[in-house]
């Protein structure tokens, strides 16, 4: 395999490995930090309120961008070091 099919094949992984990882880190960061009371959702740690309000929307838990943006770039930049490490174990693998 070439170094250029290499690239895109570790570019097109990093992106299907990459979306779930995302999806998988807005819902840990929701049940986390956001608690539904009933009425309402408030914050899990209020003293944090001044943080999660430039992440979440401020009457309902919905995400905004910003937050929808960082976790997919989170999500991309795990999914490819996660990659990456998997393809430097099996290539110790079958080159002993």
């Amino acid at each position: 395999m070439t170094k250029t099919q290499s690239n895109i094949l570790i570019c097109i992984a990093t992106f299907i490995i990459g979306i779930p990882i995302a999806i998988g880190i807005n819902m840990l960061t929701e049940y986390l930090f956001i608690v539904d009371n009933g009425n309402c959702y408030e914050y899990r740690f209020p003293k944090l309120s001044w943080l999660l309000d430039c992440f979440y929307e401020v009457y309902h838990h919905d995400t905004n961008l910003l937050n929808f943006l960082l976790t997919l770039i989170l999500g991309f930049y795990i999914g490819y070091y996660l990659i990456k490490f998997l393809q430097s174990l099996i290539s110790k693998i079958f080159n002993q």
